[in-house]
């Protein structure tokens, strides 16, 4: 599978573990390199950890230099604010929604990566404001981090920030 049908197909929730592995195969027979793609392409299919292999897939964009083209950022942007929509509505559980955007901010890399950075924290339960110092070692509060979720949630929800390409060539963004 070519990784702009994985993409679309991962971002409208129809893509499989497995098809993930498979994905992860086809790249490296391409000729694209990584620790993480090798990763998941030796993954055993059948036992595989959803949450591990969709956070893999993240981590395997950044091996292979794969990243959204200026034109698709508005797209993915909105997927991000209707995400933000669905938490705060009840309609995505709010690890899921984190996840999602996450992943999404993740394929950006562009001035609007910094706009959703926070929920890379989030996905990975390190947020600064859910810290709790536990003796030598730091844990994340549940009921905090729920909290920053959806103040996150909300804010992105409600931002009306667009990606201009004109703006961005002109070093303005």
């Amino acid at each position: 599978m070519n990784s702009s049908k994985f993409t679309g197909l991962l971002y409208t929730g129809k893509i499989t573990p497995e098809d993930c592995v498979d994905w992860a195969i086809t790249c490296l027979e391409e000729g694209k390199n990584g620790d993480y793609l090798r990763k998941l392409a030796s993954m055993n299919k059948n036992h595989l950890e959803k949450d591990e292999v969709f956070k893999l897939v993240r981590y395997c964009f950044a091996d292979i230099g794969f990243r959204c083209y200026p034109n698709e950022i508005n797209s993915l942007l909105n997927q991000a604010k209707e995400t933000a929509r669905k938490i705060l509505s009840g309609e995505v559980e709010p690890n899921d929604g984190v996840s999602k955007i996450a992943d999404i901010a993740g394929q950006i890399d562009f001035p609007f990566y910094k706009r959703l950075e926070d929920w890379i924290y989030l996905e990975e339960g390190n947020h600064p404001e859910c810290l709790e110092k536990g003796w030598i070692f730091y844990k994340t509060n549940p009921q905090k981090w729920l909290e920053i979720v959806m103040r996150e949630a909300k804010v992105l929800s409600e931002s009306d920030f667009y990606f201009d390409e004109e703006s961005w060539q002109k070093g303005e963004l």
